[in-house]
């Protein structure tokens, strides 16, 4: 009996069976990620074909709003990152830079304003 409570235990701090585990991890390319509340789609890339330990530019494609803020959260050890660096280019798309300085998941969270109203895109992101 004790042993499959642990097994209970463990699976459930490793998020075994949890919703998330239909989206593996972001490695670094293209991915299209639902925006919260309101569910719109927002495609992003990195220039670089993988993520990086160290500095990783996300680019956020034109979806008619702004990136107000971004950061990153490394829950396995309870801290963040610096500010981010954040550029319009000109056809619109915003490039946001994080510097994601140790390997391991990191939680990476955009906050958007489009129409009026705030939203955010998260994505879990694995540096190698």
């Amino acid at each position: 009996m004790k042993r499959i409570v642990w097994a209970a235990c463990v699976a459930a701090m490793l998020g075994c069976g949890s919703a998330d585990d239909t989206v593996p991890d972001f490695t670094g390319g293209t991915r299209e990620v639902a925006a919260q509340p309101s569910g719109a789609v927002v495609a992003l890339r990195t220039e670089e074909p993988a993520m990086v330990r160290g500095k990783n530019t996300f680019v956020l494609a034109p979806f008619g709003g702004t990136v107000r803020g971004a950061s990153g959260f490394m829950p396995a050890h309870g801290h963040g990152t610096k500010p981010p660096t954040m550029e319009t280019l000109p056809d619109g798309s915003q490039k946001v830079g994080l510097v994601l300085y140790m390997s391991g998941r990191w939680e990476v969270s955009f906050d958007l304003e489009r129409g009026g109203s705030s939203e955010t895109v998260r994505l879990d992101v694995q540096v190698p």
